[in-house]
């Protein structure tokens, strides 16, 4: 057992030391007692921030871990936290554990704690849950290099002033709102690739009050580029949402939005061409109002091309 521990500790710090953080990290230092069976790993980088880990024997197998991260730069932001929680190594090598945070900051703003139970087998940290305030998910993530992972967020009515509050330098005073849908993370910790699907009802971005906001995005961290998304302003009228927005913009996220392309809704088929005006949800079902351009069933009969306002109703039974 003394063995596995050793080599927990040593895989411990090879990991965080490794080519991939060789930007991060500058120096390390630490105690071990194999006797007590317990640990200490101080590693320092070069803009100040430090991560002090604790492991002590609980007795047998059982573990406690007390992590403690101050100002260390992860991507986009500065975070101070303590993680703590508790780990158990198997007969055969696999380790299982809980762990949950406190005192977090992020960007020196305090944010919702985290929880979640984990499992380390075959090189491989697999995330069986998490959660922190209204989101909640799964994953993994490769210990070896280049550090493979893949996270699925999922996430519950949000308040969207609250996470400007957090990500964006302007603050959460520009928004107001829900936010739901799923995020998956995925590629490696050197190339992270994003794909997201989420929804907002009836809030505000700055200046534009909306009924109705869904987003679809990917990209290549920090650029998202979205695509298939829509947006209903207070008074009913109805656009599709594209462009580029850059996560690691953070001055100017509300420019960035504002920025994206809103162009009339538009659905095409062979025969017409029908764009949604206004749409105006009610307790009982939606009401559209429409435009729609019929195209002559002979191309040669051009100048028969017709256009007509529509006005449907949708009901909810």
């Amino acid at each position: 057992m003394k063995r596995l521990f050793f080599g927990f500790i040593l895989y411990c710090v090879l990991f965080w030391c490794n080519e991939s953080y060789a930007k991060y990290i500058c120096s390390f230092s630490g105690q071990l007692d194999l006797n007590k069976k317990e640990a200490s790993i101080l590693l320092k980088t070069e803009e100040n921030g430090q991560i002090l880990a604790k492991l002590i024997s609980k007795g047998g197998s059982e573990y406690g871990l007390i992590i403690s991260v101050d100002h260390f730069n992860i991507p986009m932001f500065d975070l101070t936290t303590e993680v703590f929680g508790d780990f158990q190594i198997k007969e055969n090598n696999d380790i299982v554990g809980k762990i949950q945070s406190r005192y977090s900051l992020l960007d020196y703003k305090p944010m919702r704690e985290m929880q979640g139970t984990f499992t380390v087998k075959d090189k491989r940290i697999n995330f069986n849950s998490f959660s922190f305030g209204n989101i909640d998910g799964s994953g993994f993530i490769d210990l070896a290099y280049p550090h493979k992972l893949e996270l699925n967020l999922n996430l519950s009515y949000l308040d969207f002033s609250e996470i400007m509050g957090l990500v964006a330098a302007e603050g959460g005073r520009y928004s107001l709102g829900e936010i739901s849908g799923r995020i998956k993370v995925s590629g490696s910790l050197e190339n992270i690739f994003l794909q997201g699907k989420i929804e907002s009802y009836n809030g505000f971005i700055k200046s534009l009050d909306y009924e109705s906001l869904y987003l679809k995005m990917e990209g290549m961290y920090p650029r998202l580029r979205i695509t298939d998304s829509t947006i209903t302003s207070a008074d009913g009228l109805k656009f599709s949402l594209q462009g580029d927005f850059d996560l690691s913009d953070k001055e100017n996220y509300v420019k960035q939005f504002k920025s994206l392309s809103f162009l009339p809704l538009v659905k095409r088929t062979d025969s017409e061409a029908e764009w949604t005006i206004k749409s105006n949800k009610e307790e009982n079902g939606v009401t559209e109002l429409k435009f729609i351009k019929r195209r002559p069933y002979n191309s040669n009969d051009a100048d028969e091309e017709s256009g007509l306002f529509g006005l449907g109703r949708t009901i909810k039974f």
